[in-house]
């Protein structure tokens, strides 16, 4: 395949990545949300996380039905990996405690007031969504759904 074939191959295969997922997550924000929190009459708090519920899972869907059909492979790395789900967690928690911590003894971060641990869980639920969020759109519509097609390009 000559490079300027593979550019363009490549380009489209990234443009209907990128439209799956801006697709998915706009038919969620647009429609999908607003359908459920008017159907059950969902507070403020309730719908924001329905809203983000619904838009990690429209995400992955997106991912899947990309590889599945676009790229005719099976979505392998969408499996859960606990051996390694379980010392990631702490070293992600420790990468960011490092990272306080050195604002903190430089004088840049101040400590105001403490509310203690009650919010954690949207906390870290938000921050979990984000980051599958931005691992699917890097994934997806990015340079990893195109190592195959890059291996190949380099072999040849």
């Amino acid at each position: 395949m000559s490079t300027p074939r593979f550019l363009l191959k490549t380009l489209l295969k990234m443009g209907v990545a990128a439209a799956c997922l801006a697709g998915a997550i706009a038919a969620c924000r647009l429609l999908l949300a607003p359908l459920i929190a008017s159907a059950f009459s969902l507070d403020m708090h309730a719908s924001s996380i329905v809203r983000r519920v619904i838009l990690f899972a429209a995400a992955v869907l997106s991912y899947w039905v990309f590889v599945r059909y676009c790229e005719r492979r099976d979505a392998r790395e969408l499996s859960l990996r606990c051996r390694w789900i379980l010392p990631a967690a702490p070293a992600g928690a420790l990468s960011i405690g490092v990272t306080i911590l050195a604002l903190y003894a430089t004088g840049h971060y101040e400590m105001v007031s403490s509310r203690g641990f009650a919010q954690a869980a949207g906390v870290f639920g938000t921050i979990w969504i984000a980051a599958v969020l931005e691992e699917v759109a890097f994934t997806e519509a990015g340079v990893g759904a195109h190592k195959k097609a890059l291996d190949d390009l380099l072999q040849s």
